[in-house]
């Protein structure tokens, strides 16, 4: 597994009423990556007592708690037994019953969070939406998954108008996805097609150049082949599904505000900050400055011939 500490982000948000009047809101998200050999939990000393994870005492969360592990193994453990962990893994766990999780040394793993509380998460438990009894699904890597929690995280550092109510819209859409995978006899929410296990690939490079030799032979497959399977499922051949990865990628750094246009190029192993500049504005239509509110006086679009 990469090492990715750089990537890593987790916030505990404040809630005012007017977020519980909402109904549902949004205590904690997280994305975290532990290589293999780690300290595990990741910077516990920045986590609130109540959250940490002691595989010893376990812990008992006043809130709900979508854990999503994308990648590495570990192990689950509650009152109604102990379970396995592996990439594609979702935890709900509910307030009030101890729980135990842990990656392995050996794999470590990547997990994605997201915490919540009010009263509709209340009446999904009620209407049994929310199975207290089942605290492990198995989606499987999902591209729609990592999309929705990645936005949070995104969301939440950029604290627009209304974060909290935009955050929270994402939550519903994770349970409907395990909700249907459980109602649906024979209904399989696994994503482990050919196309996910290629476009997680393209996740795991996203800081590192296209390498087409790396991708086919990990994938097993020659280039015509992979070529004409994204034409299918995208409309776009590999090389520029990847490059739109990038950009995606570079939307979350630059709101972020802490790292200059030419450092975000940089960092994407794009070959100048010149043609970075003019990809991004060719695929949003903006520029990288206009983005992230910079000035424009500095903007890189002011190479770009009009």
């Amino acid at each position: 597994m990469q090492k990715l500490h750089d990537n890593n982000y987790f916030r505990y948000l404040p809630i005012s009423d007017n977020d519980e009047l909402w109904q549902i809101y949004t205590t904690t998200v997280g994305r975290i990556s532990i290589s293999p050999g780690d300290p595990y939990p990741y910077k516990a000393d920045e986590h609130p007592p109540s959250y940490t994870v002691n595989w010893k005492s376990g812990r008992v969360l006043n809130e709900f708690q979508f854990v999503y592990i994308s990648e590495g193994t570990g192990r689950f453990r509650s009152f109604q037994g102990e379970a396995m962990i592996t990439p594609g893994t979702m935890l709900l766990l509910v307030p009030g019953e101890r729980h135990w999780y842990q990656p392995d040394t050996d794999t470590g793993w990547t997990e994605y969070w997201i915490g919540f509380k009010g009263e509709c998460a209340e009446a999904w438990l009620e209407r049994n939406f929310i199975d207290r009894e089942n605290n492990i699904y198995h989606p499987g890597i999902s591209s729609s998954l990592l999309n929705i929690f990645n936005e949070s995280i995104s969301l939440v550092k950029a604290e627009p108008p209304c974060m909290q109510q935009l955050v929270s819209s994402l939550i519903p859409q994770i349970l409907a996805r395990l909700y249907a995978g459980r109602q649906q006899e024979g209904y399989s929410l696994t994503e482990d097609s050919f196309f996910e296990k290629a476009r997680n690939l393209f996740e795991n490079h996203i800081y590192d150049k296209f390498d087409i030799e790396e991708i086919t032979t990990t994938l097993s497959i020659n280039y015509y082949s992979l070529r004409e399977y994204f034409n299918q499922h995208t409309g776009m051949s590999p090389y520029h599904y990847f490059l739109q990865m990038k950009i995606n990628r570079a939307k979350e750094l630059l709101l972020q505000g802490d790292m200059s246009v030419k450092e975000v190029s940089f960092k994407l192993a794009f070959d100048s900050p010149y043609y970075f500049s003019r990809l991004f504005k060719k695929k949003t239509g903006i520029s990288p400055s206009q983005w992230n509110g910079a000035d424009l006086q500095n903007d890189l679009e002011l190479w770009i011939d009009k």
